[in-house]
Protein backbone atom coordinates (compact mmCIF):
# COMPACT_ATOMS: atom_id res chain seq x y z
CA UNK A 1 0.00 0.00 0.00
CA UNK A 2 2.90 2.72 0.86
CA UNK A 3 4.15 1.83 -2.50
CA UNK A 4 0.93 2.50 -4.61
CA UNK A 5 0.68 5.91 -2.52
CA UNK A 6 4.32 6.93 -3.55
CA UNK A 7 3.32 6.01 -6.80
CA UNK A 8 0.52 8.06 -7.32
CA UNK A 9 2.25 11.20 -5.12
CA UNK A 10 4.77 10.91 -7.70
CA UNK A 11 3.01 11.07 -10.51
CA UNK A 12 0.33 14.49 -9.56
CA UNK A 13 0.35 17.54 -11.35
CA UNK A 14 2.40 20.31 -10.42
CA UNK A 15 0.44 23.32 -8.74
CA UNK A 16 -0.37 26.41 -11.09
CA UNK A 17 1.84 29.84 -10.00
CA UNK A 18 -0.67 32.59 -8.39
CA UNK A 19 -1.34 35.23 -10.44
CA UNK A 20 -0.15 38.82 -8.90
CA UNK A 21 -2.48 39.19 -6.20
CA UNK A 22 -3.63 42.67 -7.87
CA UNK A 23 -4.94 40.92 -10.62
CA UNK A 24 -6.28 38.22 -8.98
CA UNK A 25 -8.56 41.01 -7.31
CA UNK A 26 -9.43 42.56 -10.22
CA UNK A 27 -10.96 39.33 -11.86
CA UNK A 28 -12.91 39.39 -8.06
CA UNK A 29 -13.73 42.72 -8.42
CA UNK A 30 -15.03 42.12 -12.19
CA UNK A 31 -17.22 39.19 -10.78
CA UNK A 32 -18.62 40.70 -7.93
CA UNK A 33 -19.59 44.04 -10.20
CA UNK A 34 -21.06 42.31 -12.88
CA UNK A 35 -23.13 39.52 -11.49
CA UNK A 36 -20.91 36.43 -12.11
CA UNK A 37 -22.83 33.85 -10.01
CA UNK A 38 -25.53 34.81 -12.77
CA UNK A 39 -23.06 34.20 -15.62
CA UNK A 40 -23.68 31.93 -19.12
CA UNK A 41 -20.53 30.16 -17.86
CA UNK A 42 -18.57 30.86 -15.32
CA UNK A 43 -16.24 28.15 -14.91
CA UNK A 44 -13.92 27.99 -12.15
CA UNK A 45 -14.37 31.60 -11.58
CA UNK A 46 -13.38 32.60 -7.48
CA UNK A 47 -11.21 29.04 -7.24
CA UNK A 48 -8.04 29.09 -5.10
CA UNK A 49 -4.94 30.90 -6.12
CA UNK A 50 -3.37 29.37 -8.43
CA UNK A 51 -6.20 28.19 -11.04
CA UNK A 52 -6.75 31.94 -12.07
CA UNK A 53 -5.57 31.20 -15.55
CA UNK A 54 -8.18 28.46 -16.23
CA UNK A 55 -11.21 30.27 -15.15
CA UNK A 56 -13.42 30.42 -18.35
CA UNK A 57 -12.30 33.49 -20.60
CA UNK A 58 -8.92 34.31 -18.92
CA UNK A 59 -5.77 33.57 -20.67
CA UNK A 60 -2.31 33.73 -19.32
CA UNK A 61 1.08 33.99 -20.32
CA UNK A 62 4.21 32.10 -19.28
CA UNK A 63 4.69 34.49 -16.48
CA UNK A 64 1.21 33.94 -14.96
CA UNK A 65 0.07 37.44 -15.58
CA UNK A 66 -3.33 37.85 -17.20
CA UNK A 67 -3.09 38.73 -21.15
CA UNK A 68 -6.44 38.17 -22.33
CA UNK A 69 -9.76 38.57 -21.25
CA UNK A 70 -12.64 37.33 -23.15
CA UNK A 71 -15.94 37.12 -21.64
CA UNK A 72 -18.71 38.62 -24.40
CA UNK A 73 -21.89 37.41 -24.66
CA UNK A 74 -21.76 36.41 -20.90
CA UNK A 75 -24.68 37.93 -19.43
CA UNK A 76 -22.64 40.32 -17.64
CA UNK A 77 -24.48 42.58 -15.63
CA UNK A 78 -23.57 45.86 -14.02
CA UNK A 79 -20.75 48.28 -14.06
CA UNK A 80 -17.05 47.49 -15.22
CA UNK A 81 -14.60 48.21 -12.22
CA UNK A 82 -11.64 50.64 -11.58
CA UNK A 83 -9.41 47.90 -10.31
CA UNK A 84 -9.84 46.55 -14.20
CA UNK A 85 -6.82 48.78 -15.22
CA UNK A 86 -4.58 46.64 -12.53
CA UNK A 87 -4.22 43.87 -15.43
CA UNK A 88 -0.94 45.35 -16.52
CA UNK A 89 -0.43 43.11 -19.34
CA UNK A 90 -3.88 42.76 -20.57
CA UNK A 91 -3.77 42.80 -24.58
CA UNK A 92 -7.28 41.69 -25.74
CA UNK A 93 -10.25 43.07 -23.56
CA UNK A 94 -13.55 41.60 -24.83
CA UNK A 95 -16.50 42.04 -23.26
CA UNK A 96 -19.16 42.87 -25.71
CA UNK A 97 -22.67 41.97 -26.01
CA UNK A 98 -23.66 41.98 -22.34
CA UNK A 99 -25.58 44.23 -20.34
CA UNK A 100 -22.91 46.34 -19.21
CA UNK A 101 -23.84 50.01 -17.78
CA UNK A 102 -22.68 53.35 -16.30
CA UNK A 103 -18.93 54.88 -17.48
CA UNK A 104 -16.22 53.38 -18.85
CA UNK A 105 -13.40 53.55 -16.39
CA UNK A 106 -10.47 55.62 -17.20
CA UNK A 107 -8.13 53.13 -15.40
CA UNK A 108 -8.33 51.20 -18.79
CA UNK A 109 -6.22 54.05 -20.14
CA UNK A 110 -3.36 52.20 -18.18
CA UNK A 111 -3.40 49.28 -19.75
CA UNK A 112 -0.59 50.22 -21.94
CA UNK A 113 0.07 46.66 -24.02
CA UNK A 114 -3.79 46.53 -24.75
CA UNK A 115 -4.61 46.06 -29.10
CA UNK A 116 -8.02 45.12 -28.72
CA UNK A 117 -10.70 46.65 -26.65
CA UNK A 118 -14.61 45.56 -27.49
CA UNK A 119 -16.98 46.44 -25.19
CA UNK A 120 -19.50 46.70 -27.58
CA UNK A 121 -23.45 46.09 -27.50
CA UNK A 122 -23.45 46.86 -23.96
CA UNK A 123 -25.53 49.89 -21.90
CA UNK A 124 -22.07 52.32 -21.39
CA UNK A 125 -22.61 55.29 -20.90
CA UNK A 126 -21.02 59.11 -20.57
CA UNK A 127 -18.11 60.33 -22.71
CA UNK A 128 -14.93 58.49 -24.13
CA UNK A 129 -12.49 58.81 -21.78
CA UNK A 130 -9.69 60.94 -23.18
CA UNK A 131 -7.42 58.56 -21.07
CA UNK A 132 -7.78 55.66 -24.05
CA UNK A 133 -5.63 57.54 -25.77
CA UNK A 134 -2.66 56.32 -24.11
CA UNK A 135 -2.94 52.53 -25.38
CA UNK A 136 -0.71 53.93 -28.26
CA UNK A 137 -0.78 49.98 -29.48
CA UNK A 138 -4.39 49.55 -29.94
CA UNK A 139 -5.26 48.30 -33.43
CA UNK A 140 -8.99 47.29 -32.58
CA UNK A 141 -11.62 50.10 -30.70
CA UNK A 142 -14.83 49.06 -30.70
CA UNK A 143 -17.64 50.83 -28.90
CA UNK A 144 -20.87 50.05 -31.13
CA UNK A 145 -24.41 50.11 -29.77
CA UNK A 146 -24.24 51.66 -26.24
CA UNK A 147 -25.15 55.46 -24.94
CA UNK A 148 -21.69 57.05 -25.25
CA UNK A 149 -21.95 60.97 -25.26
CA UNK A 150 -19.94 63.79 -26.39
CA UNK A 151 -17.51 64.91 -29.16
CA UNK A 152 -14.69 62.12 -29.99
CA UNK A 153 -11.98 63.24 -27.62
CA UNK A 154 -8.69 64.81 -29.15
CA UNK A 155 -6.58 62.36 -27.46
CA UNK A 156 -7.66 59.45 -30.06
CA UNK A 157 -5.50 61.11 -32.25
CA UNK A 158 -2.24 59.49 -30.03
CA UNK A 159 -3.65 55.89 -31.76
CA UNK A 160 -1.43 55.36 -34.78
CA UNK A 161 -1.90 51.60 -34.62
CA UNK A 162 -5.67 52.09 -34.84
CA UNK A 163 -6.84 49.67 -37.52
CA UNK A 164 -10.68 49.34 -36.51
CA UNK A 165 -12.54 52.20 -35.23
CA UNK A 166 -15.97 51.25 -34.55
CA UNK A 167 -18.35 53.93 -32.12
CA UNK A 168 -21.27 53.55 -34.11
CA UNK A 169 -24.71 53.33 -32.47
CA UNK A 170 -24.21 56.37 -29.66
CA UNK A 171 -24.99 59.45 -29.22
CA UNK A 172 -21.79 61.33 -29.80
CA UNK A 173 -22.18 64.48 -30.65
CA UNK A 174 -19.79 67.60 -32.10
CA UNK A 175 -17.77 67.65 -35.40
CA UNK A 176 -16.30 65.06 -37.69
CA UNK A 177 -12.85 65.97 -36.31
CA UNK A 178 -10.07 66.30 -39.31
CA UNK A 179 -7.34 64.36 -37.02
CA UNK A 180 -9.04 61.22 -38.12
CA UNK A 181 -6.94 61.57 -41.44
CA UNK A 182 -3.83 61.21 -39.76
CA UNK A 183 -4.60 58.00 -38.25
CA UNK A 184 -3.38 56.62 -41.46
CA UNK A 185 -3.82 52.75 -40.61
CA UNK A 186 -7.43 52.73 -40.11
CA UNK A 187 -9.01 50.08 -42.58
CA UNK A 188 -12.41 50.20 -41.32
CA UNK A 189 -14.59 53.51 -39.63
CA UNK A 190 -17.90 52.91 -38.55
CA UNK A 191 -19.23 56.37 -37.16
CA UNK A 192 -22.60 55.84 -37.79
CA UNK A 193 -25.77 56.55 -36.29
CA UNK A 194 -24.93 59.37 -33.72
CA UNK A 195 -25.49 63.26 -33.67
CA UNK A 196 -22.04 64.22 -35.22
CA UNK A 197 -22.59 67.51 -37.33
CA UNK A 198 -20.86 70.09 -39.68
CA UNK A 199 -18.86 68.75 -42.78
CA UNK A 200 -17.36 66.07 -44.17
CA UNK A 201 -13.31 66.49 -43.22
CA UNK A 202 -11.68 66.18 -46.26
CA UNK A 203 -8.45 64.73 -44.47
CA UNK A 204 -10.27 61.20 -44.21
CA UNK A 205 -8.87 61.44 -48.16
CA UNK A 206 -5.47 60.48 -46.40
CA UNK A 207 -6.68 57.27 -45.08
CA UNK A 208 -5.20 55.14 -48.39
CA UNK A 209 -5.54 52.02 -46.59
CA UNK A 210 -9.31 52.19 -45.66
CA UNK A 211 -11.87 49.63 -46.68
CA UNK A 212 -14.69 50.50 -44.93
CA UNK A 213 -16.22 54.11 -44.27
CA UNK A 214 -19.89 54.82 -42.54
CA UNK A 215 -20.91 57.80 -41.25
CA UNK A 216 -24.61 57.54 -42.55
CA UNK A 217 -27.67 58.44 -39.99
CA UNK A 218 -25.76 61.80 -38.08
CA UNK A 219 -26.79 65.03 -39.07
CA UNK A 220 -23.25 66.11 -41.64
CA UNK A 221 -23.43 68.67 -43.98
CA UNK A 222 -21.83 70.13 -47.12
CA UNK A 223 -20.59 67.88 -49.76
CA UNK A 224 -19.08 64.53 -50.45
CA UNK A 225 -15.31 65.11 -50.37
CA UNK A 226 -13.53 64.74 -53.71
CA UNK A 227 -10.55 63.44 -52.07
CA UNK A 228 -12.33 60.09 -51.21
CA UNK A 229 -11.23 59.53 -54.89
CA UNK A 230 -7.67 58.82 -53.18
CA UNK A 231 -9.12 55.98 -51.16
CA UNK A 232 -8.12 53.29 -53.83
CA UNK A 233 -9.02 50.20 -51.17
CA UNK A 234 -12.23 51.41 -50.44
CA UNK A 235 -14.94 48.40 -50.49
CA UNK A 236 -17.59 50.17 -48.68
CA UNK A 237 -19.38 53.62 -48.70
CA UNK A 238 -22.34 54.88 -46.53
CA UNK A 239 -23.21 58.49 -46.29
CA UNK A 240 -27.15 57.75 -45.98
CA UNK A 241 -29.06 59.86 -43.61
CA UNK A 242 -27.36 63.00 -43.45
CA UNK A 243 -27.75 66.62 -44.93
CA UNK A 244 -24.63 66.12 -47.80
CA UNK A 245 -25.96 68.15 -51.23
CA UNK A 246 -24.49 67.49 -54.07
CA UNK A 247 -22.98 67.07 -57.10
CA UNK A 248 -21.41 63.55 -56.47
CA UNK A 249 -18.13 64.30 -56.71
CA UNK A 250 -16.69 62.44 -60.41
CA UNK A 251 -13.42 61.46 -58.54
CA UNK A 252 -16.00 58.48 -56.87
CA UNK A 253 -15.81 56.99 -60.56
CA UNK A 254 -12.17 56.09 -60.19
CA UNK A 255 -12.82 53.78 -56.92
CA UNK A 256 -12.46 50.05 -58.66
CA UNK A 257 -12.75 48.63 -55.65
CA UNK A 258 -15.57 49.87 -54.38
CA UNK A 259 -18.50 47.28 -54.02
CA UNK A 260 -21.13 49.26 -51.62
CA UNK A 261 -22.13 52.60 -52.28
CA UNK A 262 -25.06 54.23 -50.26
CA UNK A 263 -25.80 57.61 -50.32
CA UNK A 264 -29.14 57.56 -49.52
CA UNK A 265 -32.00 60.32 -47.86
CA UNK A 266 -29.91 63.53 -48.56
CA UNK A 267 -30.56 65.98 -50.71
CA UNK A 268 -28.03 65.57 -53.30
CA UNK A 269 -30.16 66.56 -56.36
CA UNK A 270 -29.42 66.87 -60.35
CA UNK A 271 -29.37 63.64 -62.30
CA UNK A 272 -27.62 60.22 -61.38
CA UNK A 273 -23.99 60.49 -62.96
CA UNK A 274 -22.91 58.49 -65.88
CA UNK A 275 -19.64 58.05 -64.15
CA UNK A 276 -20.98 55.67 -61.16
CA UNK A 277 -20.91 53.32 -64.62
CA UNK A 278 -17.21 53.29 -63.92
CA UNK A 279 -17.99 51.33 -60.69
CA UNK A 280 -17.18 47.79 -62.21
CA UNK A 281 -17.07 45.94 -59.00
CA UNK A 282 -19.99 47.47 -57.29
CA UNK A 283 -23.01 45.08 -55.92
CA UNK A 284 -24.99 47.71 -54.09
CA UNK A 285 -26.42 50.98 -55.55
CA UNK A 286 -28.32 52.64 -52.88
CA UNK A 287 -30.01 56.34 -53.97
CA UNK A 288 -32.70 56.59 -52.19
CA UNK A 289 -34.70 59.50 -50.83
CA UNK A 290 -31.82 61.76 -53.28
CA UNK A 291 -34.06 64.47 -55.04
CA UNK A 292 -32.47 63.07 -58.05
CA UNK A 293 -34.12 63.83 -61.99
CA UNK A 294 -33.67 63.24 -65.15
CA UNK A 295 -33.04 59.44 -66.59
CA UNK A 296 -31.13 56.65 -65.46
CA UNK A 297 -27.82 56.78 -67.30
CA UNK A 298 -26.91 53.86 -69.94
CA UNK A 299 -23.88 53.58 -67.72
CA UNK A 300 -25.03 51.61 -65.46
CA UNK A 301 -25.46 48.89 -67.53
CA UNK A 302 -21.97 48.53 -67.13
CA UNK A 303 -22.41 47.36 -63.71
CA UNK A 304 -22.30 43.69 -64.52
CA UNK A 305 -22.25 42.56 -60.68
CA UNK A 306 -25.05 44.75 -59.62
CA UNK A 307 -26.92 42.51 -57.05
CA UNK A 308 -29.15 45.91 -55.38
CA UNK A 309 -30.13 48.69 -57.16
CA UNK A 310 -32.37 51.11 -54.90
CA UNK A 311 -33.78 54.30 -57.00
CA UNK A 312 -36.68 54.81 -54.67
CA UNK A 313 -38.38 58.08 -53.34
CA UNK A 314 -36.74 60.38 -56.39
CA UNK A 315 -37.96 62.66 -59.17
CA UNK A 316 -36.33 60.23 -61.62
CA UNK A 317 -38.18 60.19 -65.07
CA UNK A 318 -38.19 58.50 -68.44
CA UNK A 319 -38.54 55.27 -68.98
CA UNK A 320 -37.48 52.02 -67.92
CA UNK A 321 -34.29 51.24 -69.90
CA UNK A 322 -34.03 47.92 -71.63
CA UNK A 323 -30.24 47.67 -70.20
CA UNK A 324 -31.68 46.66 -66.99
CA UNK A 325 -32.31 43.24 -67.98
CA UNK A 326 -28.51 43.05 -68.98
CA UNK A 327 -27.70 43.31 -65.19
CA UNK A 328 -27.73 39.29 -65.41
CA UNK A 329 -26.74 39.35 -61.21
CA UNK A 330 -29.43 41.66 -59.89
CA UNK A 331 -31.27 40.37 -56.60
CA UNK A 332 -33.54 43.48 -55.42
CA UNK A 333 -34.48 46.05 -58.17
CA UNK A 334 -36.74 48.74 -56.41
CA UNK A 335 -37.46 52.11 -58.45
CA UNK A 336 -40.56 52.64 -56.79
CA UNK A 337 -41.91 56.52 -55.99
CA UNK A 338 -40.61 57.86 -59.37
CA UNK A 339 -41.96 59.18 -62.35
CA UNK A 340 -40.91 56.76 -65.21
CA UNK A 341 -43.12 56.37 -67.62
CA UNK A 342 -43.63 54.14 -70.43
CA UNK A 343 -43.76 50.03 -70.80
CA UNK A 344 -42.17 47.59 -68.88
CA UNK A 345 -39.22 46.40 -70.60
CA UNK A 346 -39.43 42.99 -71.68
CA UNK A 347 -35.71 42.17 -70.41
CA UNK A 348 -36.04 42.51 -67.50
CA UNK A 349 -37.59 38.95 -67.82
CA UNK A 350 -34.13 37.60 -68.15
CA UNK A 351 -33.20 38.24 -64.96
CA UNK A 352 -33.00 34.89 -63.58
CA UNK A 353 -31.27 35.98 -60.19
CA UNK A 354 -34.31 38.46 -59.17
CA UNK A 355 -36.05 38.01 -55.91
CA UNK A 356 -37.56 41.52 -54.89
CA UNK A 357 -39.00 43.90 -57.91
CA UNK A 358 -40.51 47.11 -56.82
CA UNK A 359 -41.80 49.90 -59.22
CA UNK A 360 -44.92 50.64 -57.35
CA UNK A 361 -46.19 54.60 -57.82
CA UNK A 362 -44.86 55.92 -61.53
CA UNK A 363 -46.33 55.94 -64.42
CA UNK A 364 -45.54 52.85 -65.95
CA UNK A 365 -48.51 52.09 -69.04
CA UNK A 366 -48.99 49.33 -70.77
CA UNK A 367 -48.94 45.21 -71.39
CA UNK A 368 -46.65 43.46 -69.18
CA UNK A 369 -44.33 41.11 -71.47
CA UNK A 370 -44.71 37.77 -71.41
CA UNK A 371 -41.40 37.64 -70.46
CA UNK A 372 -42.04 38.10 -66.53
CA UNK A 373 -43.51 34.64 -66.38
CA UNK A 374 -40.10 33.95 -65.99
CA UNK A 375 -38.92 35.15 -62.75
CA UNK A 376 -39.03 31.68 -61.07
CA UNK A 377 -36.74 33.41 -58.03
CA UNK A 378 -39.26 36.02 -57.06
CA UNK A 379 -40.25 35.45 -53.70
CA UNK A 380 -43.45 35.75 -52.38
CA UNK A 381 -44.68 39.46 -51.49
CA UNK A 382 -41.79 40.98 -53.17
CA UNK A 383 -43.39 42.45 -55.98
CA UNK A 384 -44.75 45.48 -55.91
CA UNK A 385 -46.68 46.64 -59.05
CA UNK A 386 -49.19 48.48 -57.39
CA UNK A 387 -50.56 51.98 -58.70
CA UNK A 388 -49.77 52.37 -62.26
CA UNK A 389 -51.12 51.75 -65.40
CA UNK A 390 -50.08 48.26 -66.02
CA UNK A 391 -52.24 44.76 -67.62
CA UNK A 392 -52.49 41.51 -69.04
CA UNK A 393 -54.90 39.34 -71.00
CA UNK A 394 -52.73 36.51 -69.87
CA UNK A 395 -54.70 34.44 -66.47
CA UNK A 396 -51.79 32.26 -66.22
CA UNK A 397 -49.68 35.37 -66.10
CA UNK A 398 -51.76 37.66 -63.87
CA UNK A 399 -52.44 34.48 -61.88
CA UNK A 400 -48.04 34.26 -61.56
CA UNK A 401 -47.56 37.89 -60.71
CA UNK A 402 -50.79 37.85 -58.02
CA UNK A 403 -48.96 35.02 -56.27
CA UNK A 404 -45.65 37.62 -55.94
CA UNK A 405 -47.24 40.93 -55.16
CA UNK A 406 -46.53 42.16 -51.88
CA UNK A 407 -50.24 43.67 -51.28
CA UNK A 408 -52.73 41.62 -53.18
CA UNK A 409 -54.09 42.00 -56.25
CA UNK A 410 -52.04 44.07 -58.34
CA UNK A 411 -54.55 44.44 -61.09
CA UNK A 412 -57.02 46.30 -58.78
CA UNK A 413 -54.64 49.51 -58.54
CA UNK A 414 -53.81 50.07 -61.63
CA UNK A 415 -54.68 53.17 -63.31
CA UNK A 416 -55.71 52.59 -67.36
CA UNK A 417 -56.34 54.95 -69.58
CA UNK A 418 -59.12 53.50 -72.01
CA UNK A 419 -58.34 53.05 -75.90
CA UNK A 420 -60.08 54.95 -78.47
CA UNK A 421 -62.05 57.95 -77.53
CA UNK A 422 -64.34 59.17 -79.50
CA UNK A 423 -66.94 61.96 -78.55
CA UNK A 424 -70.31 63.30 -80.34
CA UNK A 425 -72.59 66.07 -79.89
CA UNK A 426 -75.61 64.73 -78.31
CA UNK A 427 -77.58 67.75 -78.35
CA UNK A 428 -76.51 71.20 -78.33
CA UNK A 429 -75.72 71.62 -74.39
CA UNK A 430 -74.23 67.96 -74.09
CA UNK A 431 -71.95 65.42 -75.59
CA UNK A 432 -71.58 61.42 -75.54
CA UNK A 433 -68.07 60.39 -74.65
CA UNK A 434 -67.70 56.67 -75.39
CA UNK A 435 -64.24 54.53 -75.25
CA UNK A 436 -63.15 50.78 -75.18
CA UNK A 437 -63.12 49.90 -71.38
CA UNK A 438 -60.32 47.52 -69.85
CA UNK A 439 -60.13 43.81 -69.88
CA UNK A 440 -59.70 43.62 -66.42
CA UNK A 441 -63.12 44.98 -64.50
CA UNK A 442 -63.00 43.12 -61.09
CA UNK A 443 -62.52 44.73 -58.01
CA UNK A 444 -63.42 48.64 -57.15
CA UNK A 445 -62.41 51.20 -59.87
CA UNK A 446 -64.32 53.54 -62.32
CA UNK A 447 -63.38 56.31 -64.94
CA UNK A 448 -63.30 59.57 -64.39
CA UNK A 449 -63.91 62.39 -67.54
CA UNK A 450 -62.82 66.11 -67.58
CA UNK A 451 -63.27 68.31 -70.09
CA UNK A 452 -61.56 71.65 -70.86
CA UNK A 453 -61.95 74.51 -73.15
CA UNK A 454 -58.29 74.35 -74.86
CA UNK A 455 -55.77 71.78 -75.60
CA UNK A 456 -53.59 70.77 -72.36
CA UNK A 457 -55.57 71.67 -70.06
CA UNK A 458 -56.75 73.28 -67.19
CA UNK A 459 -59.38 70.05 -67.53
CA UNK A 460 -62.88 70.89 -65.49
CA UNK A 461 -63.98 67.23 -63.53
CA UNK A 462 -67.18 66.77 -64.96
CA UNK A 463 -67.89 63.44 -63.47
CA UNK A 464 -67.36 59.43 -62.75
CA UNK A 465 -68.18 55.85 -63.83
CA UNK A 466 -70.53 53.58 -61.23
CA UNK A 467 -67.82 50.62 -62.51
CA UNK A 468 -64.52 49.62 -64.91
CA UNK A 469 -67.44 48.15 -67.00
CA UNK A 470 -68.88 51.67 -68.00
CA UNK A 471 -68.21 52.41 -71.69
CA UNK A 472 -69.81 55.78 -72.35
CA UNK A 473 -70.73 59.39 -70.27
CA UNK A 474 -72.80 61.76 -71.46
CA UNK A 475 -70.99 65.45 -70.26
CA UNK A 476 -74.13 67.88 -70.00
CA UNK A 477 -74.08 71.54 -69.73
CA UNK A 478 -72.27 73.15 -72.11
CA UNK A 479 -72.37 76.18 -74.00
CA UNK A 480 -71.46 75.66 -78.05
CA UNK A 481 -67.52 75.67 -78.86
CA UNK A 482 -64.48 73.38 -78.79
CA UNK A 483 -63.74 70.92 -76.22
CA UNK A 484 -61.13 68.42 -75.12
CA UNK A 485 -61.58 65.85 -73.13
CA UNK A 486 -59.44 63.78 -70.05
CA UNK A 487 -61.15 60.50 -69.36
CA UNK A 488 -58.65 57.87 -67.05
CA UNK A 489 -59.33 54.87 -65.02
CA UNK A 490 -58.74 54.90 -61.60
CA UNK A 491 -58.89 52.56 -58.26
CA UNK A 492 -61.98 54.00 -56.32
Amino acid sequence: MALLVAGLMATAAPLLAAIPAAERQALIDLYNATGGASWTDNTGWLGIAGTECSWHGVLCDSGATVTQLHLQSNNLVGTIPSSLGDLSSLVFLELYHNDLSGPIPASIGQLSAMTELSLAWNQLSGAIPAELGNLTNLTHLQLTANQLTGPLPPALANLHSLQWLTLSGNKLDGALPSWLGGLTALTHVNLGSNQLTGPIPTELGNLTDLEYLVLGWNTLGGTIPASFGSLPSLVSLGLAGNQLTGPIPPELGSLASLRWLDLSYNPLGGEIPGFLGNLSALTTLKLIGCQLSGAIPDELGNLANLQDLELIDNELSGGLPFFLGNLSSLVTLDLSNNKFTGPMPSSLGGLSALETLAVKENALVGEIPASFANLANLEAGSLFLTFNGLWTRDPALAAFLDSKQHDGDWQSTQTVAPAGVPATASSTTSVTVSWTHIVYTSDPGRYRVSYATSAGGPYAYFGGTADKTASSMEITGLTPGDYYGSSRGFRA
